[in-house]
């Protein structure tokens, strides 16, 4: 990541810019890939945890469309961008990284299920570290929840969390089945759990279109509320072309991702969010300006 880098922002090089060429001085580069047996693996991260100023893991799950490498510089920059100071993670499933992929990435993303399963598993059994949160975003909310159920009927209800945060951002879920059976496993096994919706992510719109039914990434009139779990209404604050990606581009919602994975607040506790009612349930609405103090 480069001395100059701008939060938000995945630094690449640009022909509006006139750059062809990487340059580490400029743009975020992943500069070596070194495949490790599983057990070498785990030591790494394990020596990596211990070393660190903070004793935790963050993993990021990548949606649709995305490249292993692309997966890379986004864990680096959400990393550098929150900042953590634990050892940063990134699961990356086998995306065609093409926008006409979006059937084979839904079966890829259902096929790493039992896979992504194992390694969070194995992060939470094997490493030592004091605490585990989890961000997806888009498609790798399908593989998340779905490893996160497979999980959780594993434990039992008097076992501790295995995660302390768990962040679904833009989930391009079934919204009823987020309700009936994503949500309980997440209350379950995590501390906390997160949901940010928009009403202006037209990724999501389209994956509606798709799929005949709502995402849970929707907000509007069909936003998601489900016992134990903050959600966050962010429409507004994303003014790119999709408006999907807010959760890693956008200086407010940064912001609001470093009250939860960092300083572990609540909603409640959060000035940038206003609180709304849906009946007798509550969801939050994150303010367009930083400063916003709740009303």
């Amino acid at each position: 990541v480069p001395d100059l880098h701008e939060r938000g922002v995945v630094e690449r090089p640009s022909l509006l810019k006139f750059e062809v060429r990487e340059d580490q001085t400029k743009h975020i580069v992943l500069t070596e890939a070194v495949e490790l047996l599983d057990e070498d693996f785990n030591l790494k991260i394990s020596k990596a945890v211990a070393a660190a100023p903070a004793h935790d893991l963050l993993v990021f799950i990548h949606g649709y469309n995305v490249s292993f490498e692309a997966a890379l510089l986004r864990t680096a920059q959400l990393a550098v961008d929150l900042p953590f100071e634990g050892v940063p993670v990134c699961y990356s499933w086998p995306s065609q990284a093409t926008l006409t992929g979006y059937p084979i990435d839904a079966n890829n993303a259902d096929w790493t299920v039992p896979h992504l399963k194992d390694f969070l598993l194995e992060l939470a059994t094997e490493t030592g570290a004091d605490s585990i949160s989890v961000i997806a975003h888009s498609m790798g909310n399908r593989a998340m929840t779905a490893a996160i159920r497979q999980i959780s009927q594993q434990q039992d209800s008097v076992d501790p969390p295995l995660f302390d945060r768990i962040v679904l951002a833009a989930p391009d879920i079934d919204a009823d089945y987020f309700r009936r059976d994503a949500a309980p496993a997440l209350v379950q096994v995590a501390n906390h759990v997160t949901l940010y919706a928009s009403s202006e992510d037209q990724a999501l719109i389209a994956s509606r279109k798709v799929n005949g039914y709502p995402r849970a990434g929707d907000s509007g009139a069909d936003i998601v509320i489900a016992p134990g779990i903050d959600t966050i209404d962010v429409s507004g604050t994303d003014l790119s072309l999709l408006g999907h990606s807010y959760y890693g581009d956008n200086e407010i919602m940064l912001r609001d991702l470093y009250d939860v994975v960092r300083a572990r607040l609540p909603a409640p506790q959060r000035t940038s969010l206003i609180q709304r009612a849906v009946g007798p349930m509550t969801y939050w609405q994150l303010a367009q300006r930083a400063n916003a103090v709740n009303r």
